[in-house]
């Protein structure tokens, strides 16, 4: 499962453009997405085929519905980048008292064993990354977790490498200045406010088991990172880093 609900008036102008079929017609408009402090980063929100005009006709300020969509983080083969695939979407008229929001539900298999950390306060962290299958001869999406406290030590005691896990929380995309280079850098999280580590057996498109650890033994999930943008709102090719775990 891979589905996202998103609210949050467009940032830019929709841009209308054609898949690299040829053929296929893709709207793209950007919204800034929160940080998690305070701060926002652009994401970018895509549509295929006939509702593409619609979301190409968008202006800045203009409040977007997305009820049902689909959460990308794109690699190499796909020029790089994060982004919302919607599938239904709407355009609603702007509303002084808006709640934004940037909610994701995915159900996938864990990257690697999941490690704890804790803090003086208490509290605890763990981070990982969930592979979600689009096709059965496809790549798999590695879109990056992060679960607090409770939820956390479910995961450490429940979940492996390789475990089906279900998560639904807020879409983040993080930031922080790269110490070596005093660059900005970027990365889309999903951070966990539910968690369920029983989710069940594989979807059809997933490896089996087996599978799964024989390919990510050689090839470990890697963690997109972005270069630096020059404004909040993400260009649609972004120059980008992977960063093993």
């Amino acid at each position: 499962m891979n589905n996202v609900i998103l609210m949050a008036p467009a940032a830019t102008a929709g841009q209308l453009r054609y898949a690299n079929d040829g053929q296929t017609t893709v709207g793209q408009v950007f919204v800034n997405c929160p940080d998690g402090r305070d701060s926002y980063v652009g994401l970018a929100v895509s549509c295929y085929g006939k509702t593409a005009e619609t979301l190409a006709a968008i202006q800045p300020g203009q409040l977007l519905l997305v009820e049902q969509g689909e959460l990308c983080v794109y690699g190499k083969e796909r020029g790089y980048g994060f982004e919302v695939v919607a599938r239904k979407l709407s355009v609603l008229a702007p509303h002084s008292q808006l709640i934004e929001v940037f909610k994701a539900q995915i159900t996938g298999k864990l990257g690697r064993d999941t490690d704890l950390r804790y803090y003086e306060s208490g509290s605890c962290k763990t981070e990982n990354s969930v592979a979600l299958y689009a096709g059965k001869d496809k790549p798999p999406y590695w879109i990056n977790v992060e679960l607090w406290g409770k939820q956390a030590e479910l995961m450490a005691q429940y979940n492996s490498k390789g475990a089906t896990v279900s998560i639904a929380g807020r879409i983040n995309i993080q930031q922080w200045k790269d110490k070596a280079t005093g660059q900005d850098r970027f990365k889309l999280v999903v951070v966990a406010e539910k968690f369920n580590p029983f989710a069940g057996s594989r979807g059809h498109s997933e490896p089996s088991d087996r599978q799964f650890h024989q390919n990510t033994q050689q090839a470990q999930p890697v963690t997109p990172v972005y270069e630096p943008m020059t404004n909040q709102v993400a260009p649609t090719q972004a120059a980008f880093e992977e960063i093993p775990f």
